[in-house]
């Protein structure tokens, strides 16, 4: 597999771990407003509003997660191919 493929694939990974997150949020909060959903013991200590919440706020979180995996990546690049650059091992994203 190639670099340029092995990075598609961690944005990808990042990509379906939030449409599975937004479908799985929709699903609890649809169908605890239902009263169709078999709480076990994890949902003690939420309510509704809070995967609600969770959900309004999903985009916000995934950027986040995306910039780092893209930063990762962003790294990694440099020190594969930009062998002669010395990158600093806590380089902030303005200097990459």
């Amino acid at each position: 597999m190639s670099k340029d493929n092995v990075f598609g694939v961690r944005l990808r990974a990042v990509q379906n771990e939030y449409i599975s997150t937004r479908a799985s949020l929709s699903y609890v909060v649809i169908n605890w407003e239902r009263r169709d959903i078999d709480a076990d013991s994890s949902f003690e200590r939420i309510k509704l509003q809070d995967c609600k919440d969770a959900l309004n706020s999903i985009e916000t979180v995934f950027m986040i997660r995306l910039f780092a995996v893209f930063e990762g990546i962003l790294k990694e690049h440099i020190r594969r191919s930009h062998t002669s650059m010395r990158l600093v091992e806590d380089a902030k994203a303005v200097w990459l």
